[in-house]
């Protein structure tokens, strides 16, 4: 389950919940087919919730917490309604099934209604495409479990409420032809599935007090509260689409190796209820577009286009490598035709189903809605892959003695301010007082003037800035300039170890591999000057327990420093109390053109050492000689 790190005005950050909507009586439509009900409940997960009801006995304390949290509803303001509801039936302590209709989250958050919508047109549609006549029928459809995100752009009611859910969407389609076209009727429901339990670690401060993750989750444990599981039809008539244009069926029967009826039993991994803030799916699915000369944004075929017709498991990878090589860019040619070649074949060695890649694809949605201009999901998940630092490394390479790369993580940004020498990059009056005494030099020892450097740290309980509700302005981040001996220094706070960002989906991605999301305590720097390589690279503290495990592979044993306290000498000279703690170090850039033959030089070694031949390094980068 996934705990929000945002501020939060109810008690209601950490929930997650589980809603069945199950079909009492079948929906019978299209001719007297059988709207299918949901899908399987999926397995709880290990490790979600807080296991067995009332196992201890309560205290004092965990009385007046529940106490507590039951005054804090009344404070809650009605346009939390949502959100306050499924908190006083936790605390109600029944444990019973309760219902949060689909229908009100559609009529609320117009982005879920038309990734329902979506969702019911891509599944009808491949339903369709298994009609056995030309003339139209009648199939009926299920999607299987498909992950949403509530974000608090789309409504802070539901997003304390709900957060991530998975839905799916059931019903039938009839098509048949009018004229020359294909059109189609969609009847549906929609299916919410979720679980309201707490299990994490965060405090979080409400109203008058703290709020704690670990005391809701107790009030369990100690039989005053109750997880549950929640059921109900979201209505008693189904959601109905008519007369939108679909596909020509496919009758060839020998491409029908798809089951009439698309229906997941359970969910796979990265829509599974237990990692509940999944990002809306806003696909706009449809059955068949408008003819290519009546959409001015798309241009007609080029008349030397391929011939792309039969397709199958062994000769479609070539063929989409043929077509895409009709780009002008040898490069671009060179990056396509491997990336088509390694994915197709990941499909074809892991025999990948239409459901993961359609939980693949709902994943990567869910990964770009929660990005932000201050948090970048993708490049979260581009570093616990391993790729972020593959790629530096590749990119960047470094001789013996410069200073090492490492991951740019996802919370830099481009608003840090200005700082002079020795001015305060946190003011965290709650971290440790620390100096940073530090220098840049090039490969000859010799100090670089003017170069920028970029800072950024956590405050002292391991949150950045823009993951505090209410920022104004930028803390705990800055840019400096090295002066003429290439030295520069500032105040900060003792760097803190710290879980990336899991409330989204690389967060859920973690815990389903049994992986933990700590980083060890560090320092993020990048330096940039004319002519010479821009350097990403953070300092490590020492010791931290997290040191050989970061979460996301930037620790290098070259990037460990020692945290010492000033000197009295140093203590006079820099103005700061004696028990400061001091951060000395000093790095070294590379130029441009140690870089460039550095990455000419490697790069030709790899192309011999995968055995690729009649290759050409331009700039660092390989192409082939001959296209």
């Amino acid at each position: 389950m996934y705990f929000f790190t945002h501020w939060l005005p109810l008690a209601l950050f950490a929930s997650t919940f589980l809603t069945g909507f199950a079909t009492a009586v079948p929906i019978l439509d299209n001719g007297g087919v059988v709207i299918p009900g949901p899908p399987a409940d999926p397995p709880k997960p290990s490790g979600d919730g807080q296991g067995v009801w009332g196992r201890e006995d309560p205290g004092i304390k965990d009385r007046l917490h529940k106490i507590e949290y039951s005054n804090l509803l009344k404070a809650v303001p009605s346009s939390y309604g949502h959100a306050a509801t499924n908190l006083r039936h936790y605390l109600d302590n029944t444990g019973t099934t309760f219902a949060n209709k689909p229908e009100d989250i559609m009529n609320d958050i117009p982005a879920f209604k038309a990734a329902v919508l979506g969702t019911a047109k891509h599944y009808a549609s491949a339903a369709f495409s298994f009609v056995d006549s030309g003339t139209g029928g009648i199939k009926a459809f299920s999607s299987g479990w498909v992950g949403f995100y509530a974000t608090p752009e789309l409504d802070k009611d539901w997003y304390y409420a709900l957060g991530g859910f998975s839905y799916a969407v059931a019903g039938t389609v009839k098509t048949r032809k009018v004229g020359s076209a294909w059109v189609g009727d969609l009847a549906y429901k929609v299916y919410i599935f979720d679980r309201y339990n707490w299990d994490g670690d965060k405090n979080t401060t409400i109203l008058w007090f703290t709020v704690t993750d670990k005391e809701m989750g107790h009030l369990h444990v100690v039989g005053l509260a109750r997880e549950s599981s929640h059921g109900k039809s979201p209505s008693s008539h189904p959601h109905i689409e008519n007369n939108y244009r679909v596909a020509k069926p496919n009758n060839n029967a020998n491409t029908r190796s798809a089951p009439l009826l698309y229906t997941t039993s359970s969910p796979t991994t990265l829509a599974h209820p237990s990692h509940p803030r999944q990002i809306p799916t806003q696909t706009a699915h449809t059955m068949a577009s408008s003819s290519t000369s009546s959409n001015p944004a798309i241009s007609a075929p080029p008349p030397s286009i391929p011939t792309l017709k039969d397709l199958t498991i062994e000769n479609i990878t070539e063929n989409t490598i043929r077509i895409n090589n009709q780009c002008s860019d040898p490069r671009t040619r060179y990056l396509l035709s491997r990336l088509v070649t390694h994915l197709h074949d990941f499909a074809r060695e892991t025999r990948l189903s239409t459901n993961e890649w359609m939980q693949g694809i709902q994943f990567l949605t869910a990964t770009g809605q929660i990005s932000t201009d201050v948090r970048q999901e993708f490049i979260l998940l581009s570093d616990i892959l391993g790729l972020s630092l593959l790629v530096d490394n590749i990119d960047h390479p470094k001789p013996k003695g410069a200073t090492e790369g490492t991951v740019l993580g996802p919370f830099h940004t481009h608003d840090a301010a200005d700082l002079s020498m020795g001015e305060e990059l946190s003011h965290d009056d709650k971290g440790e007082p620390m100096i940073c005494v530090c220098s840049v030099k090039d490969s000859q020892g010799k100090g670089i003037p003017g170069v920028k450097i970029d800072v950024w740290e956590t405050d002292s309980e391991g949150f950045y800035d823009v993951q505090r509700a209410g920022r104004t302005e930028p803390d705990g981040r800055g840019v400096l300039h090295s002066d003429k001996d290439g030295k520069f220094w500032y105040k900060a706070v003792v760097p803190v170890e710290y879980p990336i960002p899991h409330d989204g989906p690389v967060g859920k991605l973690l815990k389903w591999l049994g992986r933990h999301a700590y980083r060890p305590a560090h320092m993020h720097f990048m330096f940039e000057k004319s002519g010479y390589d821009n350097l990403i690279t953070a300092l490590y503290v020492r010791g931290d327990k997290y040191e050989s495990s970061d979460a996301v592979f930037g620790v290098k044993e070259s990037l460990i420093v020692d945290i010492k306290t000033v000197s009295k000498e140093q203590a006079k000279e820099y103005g700061v109390p004696e028990s400061t703690r001091l951060l000395e170090w000093e790095f070294v850039l590379v130029s441009e053109e140690e870089t460039r033959a550095l990455r000419n030089k490697l790069a030709k070694e790899a192309m011999e050492t995968l055995g690729l031949e009649r290759m050409k390094i331009v700039d660092g980068l390989p192409v082939p000689e001959v296209d």
